[in-house]
């Protein structure tokens, strides 16, 4: 798991899709520290951390796996 450096609190994946170039969804990536969701402590960000844009891969391990899972 991965931890912010400022606040101590983990780090959590988000996919966004959104229209691209091309008219064709595209998926992407972010981290964001959990102490930056101000829903989480009653309407106050505990944290100014910016979110990371990860990289999507459909090689990923974790995507293959999913994948395999939900197959019969």
């Amino acid at each position: 798991m991965a931890c912010c450096g400022k606040c101590g609190y983990a780090y959590y994946g988000k996919t966004i899709r959104q229209l691209g170039a091309g008219r064709q969804m595209k998926d992407f990536v972010y981290y964001r520290c959990s102490g930056s969701d101000s829903y989480r402590f009653g309407g106050e960000r505990i944290c100014s951390n910016s979110q990371v844009q990860g990289v999507f891969s459909e090689d990923d391990s974790v995507a293959r796996s999913f994948q395999s899972s939900r197959e019969p």
